[in-house]
């Protein structure tokens, strides 16, 4: 890890207040330079801020520093209690038309697990849906003056293309929360069986149960992300264990983990994030993963992707230059490229969908892969030592995630 990561991990492990001082005091302005710019780089400069509130009398943090993780954790406060409004609109139509949704991470968080609203930063509203809403959701958001982008249809096998309107957070409506092939062992009736019912500001909302909530944190970051999505996730599921320590049943966590292939997905996020931040796990739970050395060896690989700097690339972009051979990379390629058509017109009306308008929802979504992956796939032919370097990043991170599920693939 570079020195802003090493030293920001010590600001805010969860442990007490003298021995965090002791550690802390001797830091230099140079020192509290690196933890500034990690933390923004991260995305917690709100969470360093109120770590460290308590103790800056202690301390020796330059007053310029502070001004701005202040000013960071006041602006993150606005920002989140203006998109919980533009929510609960959203919320409220719904409502209207009684089509249930299900807040899932960052809205569900901020809104119902974190202190304060502040301190889990976001940047868009995600809900999760049954399929056969998805068609009525669609026509409704359009008709209250969202739109979307067809050429991103079918881009993701975990939700629709984002819907976008002026001065609203972008919407993602998802209809799995997890992706292959975890996705296929995850009985969508259930998730919404055991979704919480909520109704704050006389809104009704869902919420995903503590468990499976706990369980989609680990499977979004170490999965579908490949340890590419920095510390929020690791603060979140302290957050949750901590909120919801007296309801949680670690047997059902168990239980439920290994029977959609996610029990090194949990088990390694566990122990990173107690290693990080320190984490209230049971006894029992604790020595179970201690004692997994294989689990233990993949750590440090993990740990090391967290930390990584560079161009982003997609697993599919990495393991098509994995390929040997021309007509290999060819026929892999064009497996990614052209989804079925049921993937594709997902969230439309099917006896709306001519050959022809087929045809142009390939041929947009062609063009946006081409926007998107041109310049890596270039660079990477050109054998460009910074894309090559990323490539081999995410090379690291399929490997990973392909130990993560091999039991499910096996």
């Amino acid at each position: 890890m570079e020195n802003g990561s090493t030293l920001i991990l010590l600001c805010l492990r969860n442990e007490p207040a003298e021995i965090k001082v002791a550690r802390l005091r001797e830091l230099t302005d140079n020192d509290w330079e690196d933890i500034l710019k990690e933390a923004r780089s991260q995305g917690i400069a709100p969470i360093l801020f109120h770590s460290l509130k308590p103790l800056q009398s202690a301390l020796n943090i330059p007053e310029q520093i502070l001004d701005v993780l202040r000013q960071n954790y006041l602006n993150s406060s606005a920002r989140n209690m203006r998109l919980f409004q533009k929510l609960l609109q959203i919320l409220t139509i719904f409502n209207r038309e009684n089509i249930p949704v299900i807040l899932l991470k960052g809205a569900h968080l901020a809104k119902l697990v974190y202190e304060s609203p502040a301190l889990r930063p976001m940047s868009d509203i995600d809900l999760l849906a049954k399929e056969d809403d998805l068609l009525k959701i669609h026509h409704l958001l359009i008709e209250n003056g969202f739109s979307t982008l067809e050429q991103d249809q079918g881009a993701i096998l975990r939700h629709m293309a984002p819907y976008k309107k002026n001065n609203f957070p972008a919407l993602e409506i998802h209809y799995n929360i997890a992706i292959l092939p975890n996705n296929k062992r995850i009985e969508s009736a259930d998730l919404w069986e055991r979704a919480q019912k909520l109704t704050p500001e006389g809104v009704n909302i869902m919420t995903l149960s503590p468990e499976d909530l706990l369980l989609h944190l680990c499977a979004h970051t170490s999965i579908q992300h490949g340890f590419d999505n920095g510390l929020t996730p690791y603060f979140d599921i302290r957050q949750t264990l901590e909120h919801y320590n007296e309801i949680l049943n670690w047997e059902i966590i168990a239980g439920r983990a290994k029977e959609w292939g996610l029990e090194r997905s949990v088990g390694m996020m566990l122990l990173l994030t107690d290693k990080f931040i320190g984490l209230p796990l049971p006894e029992q739970i604790s020595n179970t993963l201690k004692s997994d050395h294989e689990l233990r060896d993949v750590l440090k690989t993990a740990e090391e992707l967290i930390f990584k700097r560079g161009p982003g690339v997609t697993p599919s972009i990495a393991r098509l230059f994995e390929k040997q051979g021309w007509r290999t990379k060819l026929r892999y390629f064009t497996q990614r490229a052209f989804p079925s058509e049921q993937v594709m017109t997902i969230g439309k009306n099917k006896t709306d969908v001519s050959r022809l308008k087929l045809f142009r929802i390939y041929y947009l979504h062609l063009q946006n892969l081409y926007k998107k992956y041109w310049k890596i796939i270039w660079l990477g032919l050109r054998r460009n030592p910074e894309a090559l370097a990323a490539l081999e990043n995410q090379k690291k991170r399929n490997e990973l995630r392909d130990w993560l599920t091999r039991e499910v693939n096996s």
